[in-house]
C-alpha cells in the first residue's frame, strides 16, 4: 500500500506555467501605466500603439488566469472526491470570468489610457499574479488530502459578498458601475480560500513529514488527526511494554504429575514447542539446548492461539498452554501448585502447564523484561492527558506486575485472540473511543476493530511505527497533539488575513479616502496564506 510520506514525495510542489508568466505581465502593465509613471517621475518609452500596452498585458494576465483556472476546474470535474474539492477550482474560476467580463467591457467602454482604465488594469494584473502563487504551497497536500467539506460554503459566501457589495454601492450608495465592479473583484479576491481551506491539510502533511522522520508512517491522515481526542490508549503488552525476548526462569513439577526429573519436562515441552514461531516456544527450546536435552518425539502438533500447543507422545495426548489451558480442560491443580505459580505470576513471569490427558505434570516460569523507555513513553502520554491500558493473554499477576512497573492505568489480562476483538468493541461502549497498539501480523482483528489502529513492527494499520520501541507510541501521539495546535493557529490566521483583505476590497475605508483595489486585496490574501504555510513547517523538526 502507497503511504502518505510516499504520496508526499510523488506531488509536484509548483503550479502550472501561469505563475511564472503572470508576473512578468504584471511588471509590463505596470511600468507602462501612466499612474505609476506620473508617481515615480519616470517615462515609460514610447511607439506606436504604447498606449495599449497596460490593457494588453492586463487582459493576456487575465486570460492565462482564466485558462489555467478551467483547467484546473476541468480536471477536478472528473477526480473522485469532486464535490469538495470543485468548489475551490471553481471560485478561482468564478473570480477569473468576472475579471475578464468587467475588463472586455472597460476595454470597449472609454478609450485607451484614460486614467480609470489604465490603474484598474494594472491593479488586475498584480491581483492575477499573486492569485497564481496562492496556491503554491499547497501544492503538495493537493492529491492527498481531501480539502473540508465547507469548500463549496466558501464558494457560496463569495458569492453572497460579491452581491453584497452589488447591493451596498451599486444600489444603495448609487456608485458608478466602474467602482462597484472593482469592489466586487476585490472582495472576489480576498476571498481567496486558500488559506482557509488549504492550511490545515498543509498542517497534516507537514505533520506526515515529521512523523516518518520519527519512524512513524501515517497511512490514514485523518486517524492522526483523531488521535490526540482518544482517552484510552490500548498497548498489546508483551514485545511493546515488554520486550518479548522470553527467558527461562525456573521449572517445577507437580506432586502427582508422574514425571521423574524437571529435564524430562522440558524434553516433553521443547518436542511440542519445537518449530513454533512464538517467543516462550523459543524460550523453551533454548533452555533444552542448554541443558543439551534432546525434545521429546512428538507427533500431530496442534497450535491452539490463546490456549497452547497439543501433540501425541506415545499413547498419550499432551498440552503445553497458559492458565487457559487449565480452565478449557478443567485440569485439577494442587492448592500448594497454584499458590506456588501464582507468585511466580505476581513476580511478572509467565507461567506455563503441561498437561498429559487431563493430569498437569508440571509447569515452567519464562521471564520477559519491560522496555526501558516503556516508563518515560507512558509517563509522556499522562503529560498529554491519555491513559494506558495492557491487553495480554497473560495471567492478572503477571500483567498488573508489568503495569506496576510502567504506570500503565489497567490492565485486560488472560483474553484470548479471539476475543481481543470483542473486548475493544465492549470498551468503546463503555470508555468511548479507543486507540489500539498491536502487531497486525498476529492481532489484525482486534486493531480493525479499534477507532485508531497503530501496528508496530513495519504492520498495517491507520498508523505503523518501524519498531516496537514504546516511544513510538507517544511520539505519534505528541505529534498529533501539535498538529492540532498549529492548525488553530493557522486556522486563525487565514480567517483574519481573509477577512482584512476582504474589509480593505469592500470600501470599508472608503470615507477617509482610501480604497484598496485588488491588487491590495490580492496581496494581503498571498501574504496570508504564506504566513499560515510558513506556521505548519514547525511539524517536520516538532519535538
Amino acid at each position: 500500500m502507497e503511504t502518505s510520506e510516499q504520496k508526499l514525495s510523488s506531488v509536484p510542489t509548483s503550479g502550472g506555467w501561469g505563475h511564472w508568466v503572470l508576473p512578468f505581465l504584471a511588471a509590463l502593465c505596470a511600468y507602462w501605466s501612466p499612474m505609476w509613471q506620473h508617481t515615480w517621475n519616470y517615462s515609460a518609452p514610447s511607439f506606436p500603439m504604447s498606449a495599449f500596452v497596460p490593457a494588453a498585458a492586463g487582459l493576456g494576465a487575465l486570460a492565462v488566469f482564466w485558462l489555467e483556472n478551467w483547467a484546473e476546474f476541468r480536471a477536478e470535474l472528473g477526480a473522485e472526491n469532486w464535490a469538495d474539492r470543485v468548489g475551490l477550482a471553481g471560485l478561482g474560476l468564478a473570480s477569473a470570468t468576472a475579471a475578464v467580463g468587467y475588463s472586455v467591457w472597460l476595454l470597449f467602454s472609454q478609450p485607451i489610457g484614460v486614467p480609470t482604465d489604465t490603474d484598474y488594469f494594472w491593479q488586475a494584473t498584480i491581483a492575477m499574479a499573486a492569485l497564481a502563487w496562492l496556491p503554491r504551497p499547497f501544492a503538495k497536500v493537493r492529491d492527498i488530502v481531501t480539502p473540508p467539506s465547507q469548500a463549496r460554503a466558501l464558494v457560496i459566501s463569495t458569492l453572497g459578498v460579491a452581491l453584497l457589495m452589488v447591493f451596498i454601492w451599486g444600489w444603495a450608495s448609487r456608485s458608478t458601475f466602474n467602482f462597484t465592479s472593482e469592489r466586487v473583484l476585490a472582495a472576489m479576491f480576498a476571498l481567496s480560500p486558500f488559506a482557509v481551506a488549504w492550511s490545515r491539510q498543509l498542517a497534516l502533511a507537514e505533520a506526515v513529514i515529521g512523523a516518518a522522520k520519527r519512524g512513524v508512517t501515517v497511512n490514514v491522515p485523518s486517524a492522526f488527526e483523531r488521535l490526540r481526542t482518544l482517552s484510552w490508549i490500548l498497548v498489546n503488552k508483551t514485545g511493546i511494554i515488554t520486550t518479548g525476548e522470553r527467558y527461562f526462569v525456573s521449572a517445577k513439577l507437580t506432586r502427582r504429575g508422574g514425571l521423574e526429573s524437571i529435564d524430562e519436562l522440558i524434553a516433553v515441552a521443547a518436542g511440542l514447542e519445537v518449530g513454533i514461531d512464538h517467543a516462550i516456544a523459543r524460550a523453551v527450546c533454548a533452555e533444552a539446548e542448554a541443558r543439551e536435552i534432546s525434545p521429546a518425539d512428538v507427533k500431530d502438533q496442534m497450535w491452539v492461539p490463546g490456549i497452547g500447543i497439543s501433540g501425541r507422545l506415545a499413547e498419550f495426548r499432551f498440552t503445553v498452554g497458559g492458565p487457559a489451558l487449565l480452565t478449557r480442560q478443567k485440569i485439577d491443580i494442587d492448592v500448594q501448585d497454584l499458590y506456588e505459580a501464582d507468585a511466580l505470576n505476581t513476580a511478572g513471569n509467565t507461567v506455563i502447564y503441561l498437561v498429559r490427558d487431563d493430569a498437569l505434570l508440571g509447569y515452567i516460569a519464562i521471564g520477559d523484561e519491560p522496555h526501558r523507555s516503556a516508563a518515560r513513553a507512558i509517563e509522556n502520554l499522562h503529560g498529554m492527558r491519555h491513559k494506558v491500558g495492557l491487553i495480554t493473554t497473560d495471567a492478572h499477576g503477571v500483567a498488573k506486575h508489568v503495569a506496576a512497573a510502567v504506570g500503565a492505568d489497567d490492565v485486560f489480562a488472560e483474553v484470548l485472540p479471539q476475543n481481543r476483538a470483542a473486548l475493544v468493541a465492549d470498551l468503546e461502549n463503555t470508555l468511548g473511543q479507543l486507540a489500539v497498539v498491536a502487531d497486525s501480523r498476529y492481532d489484525a482483528a482486534v486493531l480493525e476493530a479499534a477507532t485508531v489502529s497503530i501496528s508496530v513492527n513495519d504492520g498495517d494499520g491507520d498508523i505503523v511505527l518501524h519498531g516496537s520501541e514504546p516511544t513510538g507510541i507517544s511520539a505519534a501521539v505528541f505529534l498529533s497533539h501539535k498538529l492540532g495546535q498549529i492548525q488553530r493557529r493557522v486556522l486563525v490566521i487565514g480567517w483574519v488575513g481573509n477577512l482584512t483583505a476582504v474589509l480593505l476590497g469592500a470600501g470599508i475605508f472608503t470615507g477617509l479616502g482610501f480604497v484598496p483595489g485588488a491588487a491590495i486585496t490580492s496581496l494581503v490574501a498571498l501574504a496570508t496564506s504564506y504566513i499560515a504555510a510558513g506556521n505548519t513547517r514547525s511539524l517536520r523538526g516538532a519535538k
